[in-house]
């Protein structure tokens, strides 16, 4: 900008331009005439003139530069394209100050995992809490609880064996085995202290409630997991989502089942036979 022409309150910018027949011509705009003091001298004097490649655009990500490297995945998991990416990139000698960064689904599927992970606790600790207000104890939630550990397991088990990947609907598939896999250790737990407080001792009433909530406890199990084997073999649309989910719960409920009908009452017994004197 050469100067400025003011009219009222309007300011108009005036810029100087080379003429049309030699504006485009790099050689002859260096060579232009620029006035200094009593003097000329060309422009290219006040210029460096190098060659190389223009950057069509800068991106920045917390202020610093970054060139994003982009790609579509077929007929593999991404974690799977992510495990050769990081054996590629671990033999690349990278300069100071250059760094990769994970990005895109991957780090969308990261940040699930660490939300996932902490619902997960979140909801541990919910049924742990509403089974202490229920039973009016912290003891018997803790015996409860035991079986949460076992279903965990389970599914991991179930997905190993099944060839399936730990995943975010696997994941949520634990978070709901959270609240179905305590059932038949509350419902036996229920009924042990019930029969306790009709009077019968300890070992007596475990035994006696072992015996009146097998069969219930192997029905609700087996109707649930009955439920979910459409979907834990895949069959229908949508076969990629529902079937971590189910295996997950099927896989998980059977083993928590299977381990609460001898788990729970050894675990009752061993915790109130220390704790209870009218035991």
């Amino acid at each position: 900008m050469a100067t400025t022409y003011n009219e009222v309150e309007q300011r108009i910018d005036i810029a100087v331009r080379l003429p049309r027949e030699i504006r485009y011509d790099l050689a002859a705009v260096l060579a232009s005439p620029i006035a200094v003091g009593d003097k000329t001298v060309p422009l290219g004097s006040f210029v460096t003139q190098t060659t190389g490649t223009p950057v069509r655009e800068i991106v920045r990500r917390d202020q610093r530069r970054q060139i994003t490297l982009t790609s579509d995945v077929t007929d593999r998991a991404v974690a799977d394209i992510w495990v050769d990416v990081n054996e590629l990139l671990a033999q690349v000698d990278l300069p100071d100050g250059v760094v990769f960064q994970t990005g895109g689904e991957q780090e969308e599927i990261s940040n699930s995992f660490r939300d996932l992970g902490w619902a997960l606790l979140l909801s541990a600790l919910l049924v742990y809490m509403i089974l202490a207000a229920q039973f009016e104890s912290f003891l018997d939630p803790l015996i409860i609880s035991a079986v949460l550990p076992v279903g965990v397991a389970g599914a991991l088990l179930t997905l190993f064996l099944t060839g399936q990947t730990m995943n975010i609907i696997s994941l949520i598939g634990m978070i709901a085995l959270l609240g179905i896999a305590v059932n038949d250790a509350i419902v036996k737990v229920a009924t042990i202290r019930r029969l306790r407080e009709s009077g019968l001792p300890g070992r007596k009433a475990i035994l006696e409630a072992s015996t009146l909530r097998f069969r219930p406890i192997i029905m609700t199990t087996v109707t649930t997991v009955m439920a979910m084997m459409p979907m834990g073999l895949g069959l229908g649309t949508g076969e990629q989502m529902q079937r971590p989910l189910a295996i997950t719960i099927i896989g998980g409920l059977s083993i928590a089942t299977l381990l609460t009908l001898f788990l729970t009452p050894v675990v009752y017994e061993m915790m109130h036979s220390r704790t209870d004197r009218e035991y």
